[in-house]
């Protein structure tokens, strides 16, 4: 059994958790089953029995969301898994403090196992072609464009063919991910040096 599998037998727990909370609030609040697990008298959950319901509605939305990210793929189901099992931490951490300290062990310990594997799972945004992407490639850019500049010119040429060597180096060695990342980047470079290349000429011809 792999990490995987391990993390979606979790979720799927949490899940079956809410989907039993929901019949327990939904159709046995005012029951023996009811009345036993919460602990309370058949008088107030008589009078509690509509504000329950609409409760375990909502962890029913709960549990269908913990099913959706078990099958949705790749990185939405990553991040479904980890946006509904937040949820569930925050509804417990509120009823730790409202209601009684064992909804902590009772919901919030299971959901936070969860959350758990769930961010020891490697997906893509763990990969270094998605970090490099989604946090350098803006700032890469700028720094292209801003060395594409008149004043950066002459300082920015031996710089400019290192940095493209090294990219076309690395787009051909055949990475996923990194490859189409360096890609990007020397079409972005050959874009900058175009530019400069273009401000030389206008230069030159004013």
């Amino acid at each position: 059994m792999d990490l995987l599998q391990i993390k979606n037998i979790l979720v799927l727990c949490v899940a079956l958790l809410h989907l039993y909370f929901l019949v327990l609030e939904m159709f046995l609040w005012t029951k023996p089953t009811g009345l036993k697990v919460f602990r309370m008298s058949l008088e107030r959950a008589k009078s509690t029995a509509v504000l329950a319901a609409n409760q375990g509605l909502y962890n029913g939305f709960l549990a269908a969301g913990l099913v959706w990210s078990v099958l949705a793929d790749g990185e939405t189901s990553w991040q479904l898994s980890a946006f509904f099992l937040g949820c569930v931490i925050v509804a417990a951490l509120y009823g730790g403090y409202s209601v009684g300290r064992r909804i902590l062990f009772i919901q919030g310990l299971p959901a936070t196992l969860a959350l758990a594997a769930v961010f020891t799972i490697p997906h893509e945004s763990h990969s270094r072609a998605f970090v490099v992407e989604r946090l350098h490639s803006k700032f890469v850019l700028l720094v292209i464009l801003t060395m594409s500049q008149p004043p950066f010119h002459r300082a920015s040429d031996q710089w400019f063919q290192r940095f493209a060597f090294h990219a076309k180096t690395v787009h051909n060695g055949g990475r996923v991910g990194v490859r189409a990342f360096a890609h990007d980047q020397i079409a972005a470079f050959e874009f900058a040096h175009g530019c400069r290349e273009g401000g030389r000429t206008d230069a030159r011809q004013s």
